[in-house]
């Protein structure tokens, strides 16, 4: 694949995940608003985060193994075309019914096309490249809570709630564009199958790994998604504190690179888990009784951003390196764990939040966390080998 069309492949396939990540988090910024407008609690809004999350980690490994014989662009473009009718539906939803349908038809788009990007990324890049390929693809993630996330927010501000999710509309069909001009028909990746997708999940490495990513990002959507609400708690503006998380996550995309090939993935993955079990108690400092200034909260979402954030990009260069002829099954697995660690993180800080209220919410996260730095420890030592570097 000569340069200049994989410049544009990999470009188009950041603004995908740039779609994927502000359909995905759009629900966080305006979550308040939400709450009013559909008449129920804040915390039963949190579902409909949630409910994509699980949907996603249900969908997703199955979705990719009965996709895998077609085309990955078609795949791509059918995926972010899901999202984007999902996103309008979001937008005309009247009841938490209705939002909540919507929200499950875009997670399947979601955790289609995530896995489907990364393995293309890894497959279109030079061996030496990969690392960084994968950090630009999914910078386009880390740029939809900078730019997406936020930009939703004011839109939802001056024209409403349903502003949010027409704008990560508007981002998917931008990126069916850039990706139908782009992407090539024909991608030499493993094609995966259901009959892989069965002895994946009994592979305990595999399964040990995605756990650790599902303790990480659980951890983190215990505060994450109510963020907005912790805004309000400390008198900072939900909108700023969503971008300084959005551009602590840039941050780290630009830098994972460069981290990985001095430290190797599996020591850039430690130090992001690491970090947060260090960061994340700082968030129930009312809960002990201090209370900090209100501009504390945006630079203390931002150091956790670009400390935390990246874990993914090392988490996928371990797997595509363990795996190399399973590579899309082993990151939709990933994803599945993930987003399966988001929704019971959402909802243990659900329950955290009614029995304690916001301030307990740090420190039910670092408990998360540190199951997830421990299990990483000992991901590192089963593996019996060190991987790669760029």
């Amino acid at each position: 694949m000569r340069r200049m069309p994989r410049t544009r492949a990999v470009f188009g396939l950041a603004m995908g995940n740039l779609a994927v990540g502000t359909a995905a988090f759009s629900v966080v910024g305006v979550l308040p608003m939400i709450a009013r407008a559909l008449h129920i609690g804040e915390d039963r809004t949190s579902l409909v985060f949630s409910l994509y999350a699980a949907s996603y980690a249900i969908s997703s490994p199955v979705a990719v193994a009965v996709s895998g014989r077609f085309s990955r662009r078609g795949v791509a473009i059918a995926a972010l075309t899901l999202i984007a009718a999902a996103a309008i539906g979001s937008a005309l939803a009247t009841n938490f019914a209705i939002l909540a349908f919507a929200r499950v038809c875009a997670a399947i788009g979601g955790g289609l096309f995530t896995p489907l990007a990364a393995a293309v990324a890894f497959a279109i890049s030079d061996p030496a490249q990969r690392g960084r390929t994968l950090a630009l693809v999914f910078f386009g993630f880390q740029l939809s809570q900078a730019a997406g996330v936020p930009g939703g927010v004011i839109l939802a501000e001056r024209f409403g709630w349903q502003a949010a999710f027409l704008l990560s509309a508007v981002l998917a069909l931008i990126a069916i564009l850039l990706l139908a001009a782009g992407l090539p028909a024909r991608i030499a990746t493993p094609v995966p199958s259901p009959r892989q997708l069965a002895t994946a999940m009994t592979d305990r490495r595999m399964l040990l790994a995605a756990t650790v990513m599902a303790l990480h990002s659980g951890g983190m959507l215990v505060v994450m998604a109510f963020i907005a609400i912790l805004a309000e708690r400390w008198g900072a503006h939900s909108g700023i504190v969503v971008l300084m998380f959005g551009l602590g996550g840039i941050g780290a995309s630009l830098t994972a690179g460069t981290v990985i090939a001095r430290l190797g993935a599996a020591g850039f993955r430690r130090i992001g888990i690491g970090a947060q079990v260090v960061l994340l108690p700082l968030f129930s400092l009312p809960f002990i009784g201090v209370v900090p200034h209100s501009g504390l909260l945006g630079w203390l979402v931002l150091a956790w951003a670009f400390l935390c954030s990246g874990v993914m990009i090392g988490q996928q260069f371990l797997l595509l390196t363990r795996y190399p002829d399973q590579g899309e099954i082993a990151l939709s697995l990933n994803g599945t764990a993930n987003y399966l660690g988001m929704a019971v993180g959402t909802a243990l800080g659900a329950w955290a939040f009614g029995m304690a209220g916001s301030d307990s919410l740090g420190l039910t996260g670092a408990v998360v966390a540190a199951a997830s730095l421990a299990l990483s420890i000992a991901d590192d030592r089963r593996s019996g080998r060190h991987f790669p570097r760029l």
